[in-house]
Protein backbone atom coordinates (compact mmCIF):
# COMPACT_ATOMS: atom_id res chain seq x y z
CA UNK A 1 0.00 0.00 0.00
CA UNK A 2 1.25 3.48 -0.89
CA UNK A 3 0.63 6.74 0.95
CA UNK A 4 1.72 10.38 1.02
CA UNK A 5 2.90 11.90 4.30
CA UNK A 6 2.85 15.70 4.62
CA UNK A 7 5.36 17.47 6.87
CA UNK A 8 6.85 14.41 8.58
CA UNK A 9 8.69 14.83 11.89
CA UNK A 10 12.46 14.48 12.19
CA UNK A 11 13.02 13.68 8.54
CA UNK A 12 15.54 16.36 7.54
CA UNK A 13 18.62 14.12 7.68
CA UNK A 14 17.00 11.40 5.56
CA UNK A 15 15.61 13.94 3.10
CA UNK A 16 19.11 15.36 2.54
CA UNK A 17 20.53 11.84 2.14
CA UNK A 18 17.94 10.97 -0.50
CA UNK A 19 18.47 14.24 -2.39
CA UNK A 20 22.16 13.40 -2.59
CA UNK A 21 21.38 9.87 -3.79
CA UNK A 22 19.35 11.36 -6.63
CA UNK A 23 21.50 14.45 -7.30
CA UNK A 24 25.12 13.75 -6.49
CA UNK A 25 26.64 16.63 -4.54
CA UNK A 26 23.31 18.35 -3.84
CA UNK A 27 24.49 19.56 -0.44
CA UNK A 28 23.85 19.30 3.29
CA UNK A 29 22.16 21.03 6.18
CA UNK A 30 23.21 24.50 5.04
CA UNK A 31 21.65 23.98 1.60
CA UNK A 32 18.53 22.41 3.12
CA UNK A 33 18.02 25.29 5.55
CA UNK A 34 18.45 27.92 2.84
CA UNK A 35 16.30 26.14 0.26
CA UNK A 36 13.59 24.56 2.38
CA UNK A 37 13.58 26.10 5.85
CA UNK A 38 13.52 29.81 5.05
CA UNK A 39 10.08 31.35 5.37
CA UNK A 40 9.23 34.17 2.97
CA UNK A 41 5.77 35.63 3.35
CA UNK A 42 3.06 34.01 5.46
CA UNK A 43 3.51 30.29 4.74
CA UNK A 44 6.15 27.79 5.87
CA UNK A 45 7.50 25.38 3.27
CA UNK A 46 5.59 22.09 3.04
CA UNK A 47 7.51 18.80 2.81
CA UNK A 48 5.94 15.59 1.50
CA UNK A 49 7.04 11.97 1.23
CA UNK A 50 5.69 8.97 -0.66
CA UNK A 51 6.15 5.61 1.02
CA UNK A 52 4.93 2.08 0.47
CA UNK A 53 4.83 -1.07 2.58
CA UNK A 54 7.53 -2.86 0.58
CA UNK A 55 10.23 -0.19 0.21
CA UNK A 56 9.48 2.51 2.78
CA UNK A 57 10.07 6.06 1.60
CA UNK A 58 10.58 6.19 -2.18
CA UNK A 59 10.11 9.87 -3.14
CA UNK A 60 9.80 13.35 -1.74
CA UNK A 61 9.19 16.95 -2.68
CA UNK A 62 8.56 20.39 -1.20
CA UNK A 63 6.41 23.43 -1.87
CA UNK A 64 7.70 26.88 -0.98
CA UNK A 65 5.40 29.90 -1.12
CA UNK A 66 5.86 33.31 -2.69
CA UNK A 67 3.86 36.36 -3.74
CA UNK A 68 3.91 37.86 -7.22
CA UNK A 69 3.03 41.55 -7.15
CA UNK A 70 3.04 44.54 -9.49
CA UNK A 71 1.14 45.98 -12.43
CA UNK A 72 -1.86 46.50 -10.10
CA UNK A 73 -2.22 42.86 -9.06
CA UNK A 74 -1.10 40.42 -6.39
CA UNK A 75 -0.97 36.64 -6.92
CA UNK A 76 -0.04 34.00 -4.34
CA UNK A 77 1.86 30.98 -5.70
CA UNK A 78 3.41 27.76 -4.50
CA UNK A 79 6.66 26.54 -6.08
CA UNK A 80 7.59 22.86 -6.36
CA UNK A 81 11.20 22.43 -5.28
CA UNK A 82 13.60 19.80 -3.93
CA UNK A 83 11.81 16.92 -5.68
CA UNK A 84 13.41 13.47 -5.83
CA UNK A 85 12.47 9.86 -6.60
CA UNK A 86 14.79 7.03 -5.64
CA UNK A 87 16.07 5.05 -8.68
CA UNK A 88 14.15 1.87 -7.89
CA UNK A 89 10.84 3.77 -7.80
CA UNK A 90 11.19 5.72 -11.04
CA UNK A 91 8.67 5.44 -13.89
CA UNK A 92 5.95 4.55 -11.39
CA UNK A 93 4.13 7.88 -11.36
CA UNK A 94 5.61 9.31 -8.16
CA UNK A 95 6.17 12.79 -9.56
CA UNK A 96 2.62 12.98 -10.92
CA UNK A 97 1.30 12.08 -7.46
CA UNK A 98 3.49 14.76 -5.89
CA UNK A 99 2.16 17.36 -8.35
CA UNK A 100 -1.41 16.48 -7.37
CA UNK A 101 -0.61 16.59 -3.64
CA UNK A 102 1.33 19.86 -3.99
CA UNK A 103 -1.59 21.48 -5.77
CA UNK A 104 -3.92 20.32 -2.99
CA UNK A 105 -1.61 21.81 -0.34
CA UNK A 106 -1.76 25.13 -2.20
CA UNK A 107 -5.54 24.95 -2.38
CA UNK A 108 -5.80 24.36 1.38
CA UNK A 109 -3.83 27.58 1.94
CA UNK A 110 -5.95 29.57 -0.55
CA UNK A 111 -2.92 29.78 -2.83
CA UNK A 112 -4.46 29.56 -6.33
CA UNK A 113 -1.45 28.39 -8.37
CA UNK A 114 1.25 25.74 -8.14
CA UNK A 115 4.33 26.63 -10.18
CA UNK A 116 7.71 25.15 -11.07
CA UNK A 117 10.86 26.00 -13.03
CA UNK A 118 11.84 23.42 -15.66
CA UNK A 119 14.02 23.23 -18.73
CA UNK A 120 12.55 22.08 -22.03
CA UNK A 121 14.26 18.68 -21.96
CA UNK A 122 13.48 17.98 -18.30
CA UNK A 123 11.25 14.93 -17.76
CA UNK A 124 9.42 16.87 -15.03
CA UNK A 125 8.30 19.32 -17.69
CA UNK A 126 6.28 16.65 -19.45
CA UNK A 127 4.56 15.57 -16.22
CA UNK A 128 3.66 19.16 -15.30
CA UNK A 129 2.36 19.83 -18.79
CA UNK A 130 0.28 16.62 -18.71
CA UNK A 131 -1.21 17.74 -15.39
CA UNK A 132 -2.61 20.82 -17.15
CA UNK A 133 0.01 23.45 -16.35
CA UNK A 134 0.28 26.58 -18.45
CA UNK A 135 3.80 26.68 -19.90
CA UNK A 136 5.20 30.21 -19.63
CA UNK A 137 8.42 30.39 -21.69
CA UNK A 138 11.72 31.12 -19.93
CA UNK A 139 15.18 31.75 -21.37
CA UNK A 140 18.52 30.41 -20.09
CA UNK A 141 21.11 32.58 -21.86
CA UNK A 142 24.85 31.91 -22.10
CA UNK A 143 27.15 34.68 -23.30
CA UNK A 144 29.88 34.48 -25.96
CA UNK A 145 33.40 33.80 -24.71
CA UNK A 146 34.90 36.97 -26.18
CA UNK A 147 34.33 40.45 -24.73
CA UNK A 148 32.32 43.06 -26.58
CA UNK A 149 34.05 45.96 -28.28
CA UNK A 150 32.28 48.71 -26.36
CA UNK A 151 33.17 51.77 -24.34
CA UNK A 152 33.72 50.27 -20.93
CA UNK A 153 31.24 51.26 -18.26
CA UNK A 154 32.71 52.00 -14.88
CA UNK A 155 31.71 48.91 -12.88
CA UNK A 156 32.26 49.36 -9.17
CA UNK A 157 32.47 46.53 -6.63
CA UNK A 158 30.35 47.19 -3.56
CA UNK A 159 30.54 46.13 0.06
CA UNK A 160 27.79 43.90 1.39
CA UNK A 161 26.40 46.24 4.00
CA UNK A 162 22.96 47.48 5.02
CA UNK A 163 23.12 50.69 3.01
CA UNK A 164 24.18 48.89 -0.20
CA UNK A 165 21.54 46.20 0.21
CA UNK A 166 18.89 48.92 0.63
CA UNK A 167 20.08 50.74 -2.51
CA UNK A 168 19.92 47.56 -4.60
CA UNK A 169 16.51 46.64 -3.18
CA UNK A 170 15.03 50.06 -3.92
CA UNK A 171 16.45 50.13 -7.45
CA UNK A 172 15.05 46.64 -8.10
CA UNK A 173 11.58 47.71 -6.97
CA UNK A 174 11.77 50.84 -9.11
CA UNK A 175 12.81 49.03 -12.29
CA UNK A 176 10.22 46.25 -11.81
CA UNK A 177 7.27 48.47 -10.85
CA UNK A 178 5.44 47.91 -14.16
CA UNK A 179 5.96 44.15 -14.07
CA UNK A 180 4.62 41.17 -12.14
CA UNK A 181 7.58 40.09 -10.01
CA UNK A 182 8.42 38.35 -6.75
CA UNK A 183 7.57 40.49 -3.73
CA UNK A 184 10.04 40.69 -0.83
CA UNK A 185 10.70 42.78 2.23
CA UNK A 186 14.26 44.14 2.40
CA UNK A 187 15.23 41.33 4.77
CA UNK A 188 13.69 38.67 2.51
CA UNK A 189 15.33 40.18 -0.57
CA UNK A 190 18.72 40.11 1.14
CA UNK A 191 18.32 36.44 2.12
CA UNK A 192 17.20 35.46 -1.39
CA UNK A 193 19.56 37.55 -3.53
CA UNK A 194 22.64 38.34 -1.47
CA UNK A 195 23.17 36.19 1.64
CA UNK A 196 23.09 32.90 -0.22
CA UNK A 197 24.92 29.57 0.04
CA UNK A 198 27.67 30.70 -2.33
CA UNK A 199 29.40 34.05 -2.10
CA UNK A 200 27.81 36.82 -4.13
CA UNK A 201 29.47 39.84 -5.71
CA UNK A 202 27.62 43.17 -5.68
CA UNK A 203 28.34 45.54 -8.55
CA UNK A 204 27.24 49.02 -9.56
CA UNK A 205 26.89 49.93 -13.26
CA UNK A 206 26.03 53.62 -13.56
CA UNK A 207 22.62 53.98 -11.91
CA UNK A 208 22.06 50.23 -11.98
CA UNK A 209 23.19 47.17 -10.04
CA UNK A 210 24.20 43.60 -10.71
CA UNK A 211 24.54 40.64 -8.36
CA UNK A 212 26.65 37.73 -9.61
CA UNK A 213 27.54 34.32 -8.21
CA UNK A 214 30.26 31.98 -9.37
CA UNK A 215 29.26 28.74 -11.10
CA UNK A 216 31.39 25.88 -12.42
CA UNK A 217 31.77 27.24 -15.95
CA UNK A 218 29.88 30.55 -15.84
CA UNK A 219 29.19 33.52 -13.64
CA UNK A 220 25.48 33.53 -12.80
CA UNK A 221 23.80 36.92 -13.12
CA UNK A 222 21.36 36.73 -10.23
CA UNK A 223 20.12 40.27 -10.81
CA UNK A 224 20.69 42.99 -13.39
CA UNK A 225 18.58 46.11 -12.99
CA UNK A 226 17.81 48.27 -16.02
CA UNK A 227 15.26 51.04 -16.48
CA UNK A 228 14.36 49.91 -20.03
CA UNK A 229 15.54 47.56 -22.82
CA UNK A 230 17.97 50.17 -24.14
CA UNK A 231 19.70 50.36 -20.75
CA UNK A 232 19.64 46.56 -20.51
CA UNK A 233 21.44 46.35 -23.87
CA UNK A 234 24.28 48.40 -22.40
CA UNK A 235 24.31 46.67 -19.01
CA UNK A 236 24.31 43.08 -20.29
CA UNK A 237 27.37 43.78 -22.43
CA UNK A 238 29.13 45.55 -19.57
CA UNK A 239 28.52 42.76 -17.05
CA UNK A 240 29.51 40.10 -19.61
CA UNK A 241 32.80 41.89 -20.22
CA UNK A 242 33.38 42.15 -16.46
CA UNK A 243 32.79 38.41 -15.97
CA UNK A 244 35.17 37.53 -18.80
CA UNK A 245 37.95 39.90 -17.76
CA UNK A 246 37.70 39.71 -13.97
CA UNK A 247 36.70 36.06 -13.51
CA UNK A 248 37.66 34.41 -16.81
CA UNK A 249 34.15 33.02 -17.25
CA UNK A 250 31.25 33.75 -19.54
CA UNK A 251 27.99 34.96 -18.04
CA UNK A 252 24.72 33.09 -17.55
CA UNK A 253 21.50 35.13 -17.54
CA UNK A 254 17.93 33.95 -16.91
CA UNK A 255 14.75 35.83 -17.77
CA UNK A 256 11.03 35.44 -18.42
CA UNK A 257 11.01 38.59 -20.58
CA UNK A 258 11.24 37.83 -24.30
CA UNK A 259 12.37 41.36 -25.16
CA UNK A 260 15.45 40.92 -22.95
CA UNK A 261 16.12 37.45 -24.35
CA UNK A 262 15.94 38.86 -27.90
CA UNK A 263 18.59 41.46 -27.03
CA UNK A 264 20.86 38.73 -25.67
CA UNK A 265 20.37 36.62 -28.79
CA UNK A 266 21.26 39.62 -30.96
CA UNK A 267 24.47 39.92 -28.93
CA UNK A 268 25.46 36.33 -29.63
CA UNK A 269 24.15 34.59 -26.50
CA UNK A 270 23.11 30.94 -26.78
CA UNK A 271 19.66 30.13 -25.43
CA UNK A 272 18.43 27.05 -23.57
CA UNK A 273 14.62 27.17 -23.52
CA UNK A 274 12.59 26.39 -20.44
CA UNK A 275 9.27 27.05 -18.76
CA UNK A 276 7.74 28.52 -15.64
CA UNK A 277 4.83 26.12 -15.26
CA UNK A 278 1.58 27.40 -13.73
CA UNK A 279 -1.14 25.01 -12.53
CA UNK A 280 -4.43 26.29 -11.11
CA UNK A 281 -6.38 24.46 -8.40
CA UNK A 282 -9.85 25.85 -9.10
CA UNK A 283 -12.46 25.45 -11.83
CA UNK A 284 -12.33 29.17 -12.53
CA UNK A 285 -11.59 30.08 -16.14
CA UNK A 286 -8.15 31.76 -16.35
CA UNK A 287 -6.62 33.71 -19.21
CA UNK A 288 -3.00 32.98 -18.34
CA UNK A 289 -1.61 35.16 -21.13
CA UNK A 290 -3.38 38.20 -19.70
CA UNK A 291 -2.85 37.43 -16.01
CA UNK A 292 0.86 36.64 -16.30
CA UNK A 293 1.68 38.77 -19.34
CA UNK A 294 4.14 41.07 -17.53
CA UNK A 295 5.94 38.34 -15.56
CA UNK A 296 9.51 39.37 -14.68
CA UNK A 297 11.48 36.71 -12.78
CA UNK A 298 15.21 36.97 -12.01
CA UNK A 299 17.65 34.10 -11.64
CA UNK A 300 17.94 34.77 -7.89
CA UNK A 301 14.20 34.16 -7.46
CA UNK A 302 14.63 30.50 -8.35
CA UNK A 303 15.15 28.03 -5.52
Amino acid sequence: MEKIINNPSNYQEQYIENLNKCFNGWGGVKEYNWGLNRKIGQHETDIMLIENDEDGVIAGSAVSYRTLAGNNQTIEIGIMTGSWTLPAARRKGCFSKMIENSNQLCKEKNVPFLTAFVTEENASRRRLESAGSYMFPTFHLFSPEEPYNIDENNIESLENNENVRKQIYERTIKTQKNFLSFSYTLEEFSSQYINRIKETILLKIGDDFAIVEGGVNEMKILLLTSKDPSAFNINIQAITNWCLREKGKKSFFFTTRKELADICLEKGFNCGPGFFTILKNSDESIDYKVLFNSLDINMADKM
